[in-house]
C-alpha cells in the first residue's frame, strides 16, 4: 500500500490519522510516517500484517457507518421501516 492509497482510504470513510490510529491501536505519529512521502526522513514502511488490519478496520468501519445510518432513517421517518430491500431473504420469502 502507498502512503498516498492509504491517506486517500482514510480521508474516504472521514477519518482523521488520530482516529485510524485509535483503531489501529498504534500512536497517530505512526500513521503520519506511514503516510509521508517515500524517500523522505518522515516515511515508514507499513508492514503487511498492519496493511491487513487496516484494511480489515476500515471495512468493519464502513459496515458500521451504514447501520448507523439505517438506524437515522428509520428513526426520522413516520413511515413504516422495512428492512426489506437491504436483505435479499426478506423479499424472497414473501
Amino acid at each position: 500500500m502507498e502512503p498516498e492509497e492509504l491517506r486517500k482510504l482514510r480521508t474516504a470513510h472521514g477519518l482523521t490519522p488520530a482516529e485510524l490510529a485509535q483503531m489501529l491501536d498504534v500512536s497517530p505519529p505512526e500513521v503520519l510516517r506511514w503516510e509521508a512521502p517515500k524517500g523522505s526522513s518522515h516515511h515508514s514502511e507499513i508492514e503487511p500484517e498492519s496493511r491487513r488490519r487496516i484494511l480489515r478496520q476500515l471495512a468493519t468501519f464502513r459496515g458500521l457507518q451504514k447501520e448507523r445510518q439505517l438506524i437515522v432513517i428509520a428513526s426520522r421517518t413516520t413511515k413504516r421501516f422495512s428492512a426489506q430491500p437491504f436483505v435479499p431473504a426478506l423479499a424472497k420469502s414473501r
